[in-house]
């Protein structure tokens, strides 16, 4: 079997280093098959109240995939406000419950664009006196956002909006950078700095934005996540792996940083250490085309030929035009060719 799977798997092998994800392009030298955005892909978004104006903290939100699975939960800030970061491409659903309000449902399509921005409203519950949005007891707004004077949180919102909303990257770096001079500890500006530049190509100043963010904040996951991605985008994959595995130790269930993980071993050669990270990425971001390509070529590693089908169709059923399909589709004919002569 081996003989007559190596050559279409080389071929499958080349495609997937080009593979261009919706997070962060990857490769070390070869071009990107379609032109990629480069960017980490996040959906952001925010509550606001029927009859207008942003809701208050502790509103749950819910990220969930279209073939099930909870990706994610968080809580809305003080302004409404919440993200998931480091996801894959594909389509997901922001899903709120807040008690007294009804349940909301977006749904969001990651394959066309990496960044989404979603406005959930509350409703209030028919005959219900619905409690306050934040709930009485303790506060759970940090330190920093606390400290963050109005004018600097003004501009970074303003880069934010231009960002993730407008998708505007070469806008929105003045407004990051005006926040940042009005407060030099502000780590999500630095964070979203570095993914503007990243958003352009530009990854030794989205390098220095994720670093710097690191510096002022090491339990900003994304900030870790991103610079891990970015050293692997400069084909730095040795250095990739500490900020990978720091972010993943902070967010243990970010999918595709798990993928990013993975992608960096199979590139250092070190497939048995990419495979568990591979399985997370696939269980955390079932909607992460390449995740079950790099899955599908791990078992041919291990000569598991009926599993790596497997993955190689799931891939297909995600992504029937990607840009992996037709070396997926041969190998998928050679595989199911040697297997019929086995029976």
């Amino acid at each position: 079997m081996k003989r007559c799977l190596i050559p279409v798997c080389l071929l499958l092998l080349s495609a997937l280093v080009a593979y261009p994800s919706r997070a962060w392009a990857q490769g070390r030298s070869q071009p990107p098959v379609q032109a990629p955005r480069s960017a980490p892909t996040f959906i952001h978004g925010q509550v606001r109240y029927v009859q207008g104006g942003a809701a208050g903290q502790g509103i749950l939100i819910t990220l969930e995939g279209t073939i099930g699975g909870v990706f994610a939960q968080v809580e809305t800030d003080s302004q409404g406000k919440f993200a998931f970061n480091q996801l894959g491409a594909g389509v997901y659903f922001v899903k709120m419950h807040h008690r007294g309000y009804q349940d909301t449902s977006e749904r969001v399509d990651l394959t066309t664009g990496p960044t989404a921005y979603v406005v959930l409203t509350l409703q209030p519950l028919p005959g219900e006196t619905p409690p306050a949005v934040p709930p009485s007891g303790e506060s759970s707004i940090s330190a920093q956002k606390l400290s963050v004077p109005s004018e600097a949180r003004k501009e970074f919102e303003k880069g934010q909006s231009l960002l993730l909303e407008r998708k505007k990257a070469e806008s929105s770096i003045p407004h990051f950078l005006k926040a940042i001079e009005l407060h030099g500890s502000y780590a999500n500006a630095y964070l979203l700095l570095g993914t503007a530049h990243a958003d352009l190509n530009q990854w030794k100043e989205a390098q220095a934005g994720f670093e710097k963010a690191i510096e002022l904040d090491d339990k900003l996951a994304a900030a870790h996540l991103a610079l891990g991605a970015c050293l692997a985008r400069q084909g730095n994959f040795a250095a990739a792996e500490k900020p990978l595995l720091r972010g993943l130790e902070l967010n243990p269930q970010a999918g595709q940083g798990h993928y990013e993980l993975g992608r960096t071993y199979w590139a250092l050669g070190r497939w048995q250490d990419a495979e568990p990270h591979v399985r997370e990425a696939v269980k955390f971001a079932p909607s992460l085309p390449p995740a079950y390509v790099l899955m599908g070529n791990i078992l041919l590693r291990k000569r598991d030929a009926p599993g790596a089908l497997k993955y190689f169709k799931d891939y297909l059923r995600l992504e029937p035009n990607g840009p992996l399909a037709a070396p997926t589709r041969q190998m998928v004919a050679k595989i199911e060719n040697v297997l019929a002569t086995r029976k």
